[in-house]
């Protein structure tokens, strides 16, 4: 993972706009909903928030948080 790479020396860049998940049920939501019935609980976590919430989580602790337009230009600079 990013983190354990990053507790380990190495550098680490997320490219947050190339990065998918799920939604996050809320732990006292009931097994077995339905995809619908998930994102209806505004108790549950939308894949977007998780996301946010890695970023929060990782930048400037253990990544650097980027996106794939900027990872791409620099690529570019050092071609």
């Amino acid at each position: 993972t990013a983190r354990l790479a990053g507790d380990f020396g190495y550098r680490v860049t997320v490219a947050i706009d190339a990065t998918a998940t799920n939604p996050i049920p809320h732990p006292d939501a009931p097994a077995g909903l339905s995809v619908a019935e998930l994102l209806a609980d505004p108790r549950t976590l939308s894949a977007e928030e998780v996301i946010r919430r890695t970023e929060y989580a990782l930048a400037g602790r253990f990544a650097t948080i980027a996106t794939v337009d900027r990872l791409e230009a620099a690529a570019e600079l050092q071609v």
